[in-house]
């Protein structure tokens, strides 16, 4: 399968000096396949691992990832199913904060990847580091030769979608990050516009063994990049969070598994909202939201304050913090930092365990 290229004409209503120019998107009309003028073509369901991989690899460098979108499309019902996000790498550039290309030889080979994993690919990802997701002139160009390439010739339909990760943004009222999930406009009126486009989520019970490892082999692989970000550094100027903390506050709000009852069974449960769920906040990146930091708790053994502070939050948040601190990839990535709340010692143990479990409990409590 060719490779999109670039168009370097404009859509006639995009009249823009700057390829770098960021569009704000503009909402379909109704919900999803309502037949309303103007609607959504299909619907887009997103597993919540979907997102938590995105965000994971968005976390790690201070410059623009990439990677491409694996996933399910129905032609019949029109359901487009966003399954599993899959890193490429991106080509060296002079402006890699602000703009991102796929290696083609990565692209080639993750291609495979997602085809033997028994999926097709269904959309691309890349991070906006420190500035928000609204796609660029180039990134809405990219956006349309994709949607080009993987036209449907039965239904005529263009099943690919754009996501933009936001995990640094200092306007970002809080750790979890922001997603913007994108299409070009097709018809008369938004032809050549970016539209953004109403989610589906749907909760995963487990992040699989391998694509676990397949997360930390990329942060180890990460490291020492020169555009890598330093996460035991202040994630922004007005908190004292760490980029490493501030990582693991906002991957947990995408891990359904840690609020779940523990009588439920292995699988995935559809979310009730076209917009969020309890593993994934979802909004435009004109007005997204996220949860505020909460007040730090001071570290040490359990004490009377924690006492006091496990009065103030419900069983279900303290049960959901124990859990978070407990979970592989969060574990995992808690034992790879020396400094702050994720310091480990010689054996690679937390070395703060009780306190982090109250920090997560808080975030918690705050989302419900």
């Amino acid at each position: 399968m060719s490779r999109p290229q670039r168009s370097h004409a404009r859509p006639v209503a995009m009249r823009y000096d700057d390829p770098h120019q960021m569009v704000r998107c503009t909402p379909f009309q109704g919900q999803p396949l309502s037949g309303v003028s103007g609607s959504q073509p299909f619907r887009l369901v997103v597993h919540t691992n979907a997102q938590l991989q995105m965000d994971f690899h968005a976390h790690l460098m201070l410059s623009e990832v990439i990677g491409l979108l694996g996933g399910r499309w129905d032609a019949t019902s029109k359901v487009l199913t966003v399954t599993r996000a899959f890193p490429c790498a991106a080509l060296e550039s002079e402006d890699a904060h602000t703009n991102v290309e796929m290696d083609p030889g990565s692209e080639l080979v993750v291609r495979h990847q997602i085809m033997g994993a028994g999926l097709r690919v269904v959309g691309w990802y890349h991070s906006h580091p420190t500035f928000r997701p609204d796609p660029s002139i180039i990134d809405i160009e990219n956006q349309t030769a994709y949607q080009t390439l993987f036209r449907d010739g039965d239904s005529s339909e263009e099943p690919f979608v754009g996501a933009i990760v936001g995990p640094y943004d200092p306007e970002l009222p809080g750790p979890v990050s922001v997603f913007n999930w994108f299409y070009v406009g097709r018809s008369v009126v938004d032809r050549g516009h970016p539209k953004r486009l109403v989610i589906e989520p749907m909760s995963d019970a487990v992040l699989p063994v391998e694509e676990r490892e397949m997360l930390l082999h990329l942060l180890d692989t990460t490291c020492g990049h020169q555009h890598c970000a330093a996460l035991e550094e202040a994630w922004r100027p007005s908190s004292t969070e760490l980029r490493s903390l501030k990582m693991a506050v906002s991957l947990a709000r995408r891990m359904p598994w840690l609020l779940a009852p523990a009588e439920d069974s292995e699988g995935s449960t559809p979310a009730t909202s076209l917009d969020t769920s309890p593993g994934v906040p979802s909004c435009s990146a004109s007005d997204c939201t996220a949860a505020s930091e909460p007040l730090p708790l001071v570290s040490g053994e359990r004490s009377a304050e924690f006492e006091s502070i496990d009065k103030q939050i419900p069983a279900a948040d303290l049960l959901a913090g124990k859990r978070a601190v407990q979970d592989p990839l969060l574990m995992a990535l808690s034992s790879r930092f020396p400094a702050g709340v994720f310091k480990a010692g010689p054996d690679g143990k937390l070395a703060d365990a009780p306190a982090l479990e109250r920090v997560y409990a808080a975030y918690f409590l705050q989302w419900d």
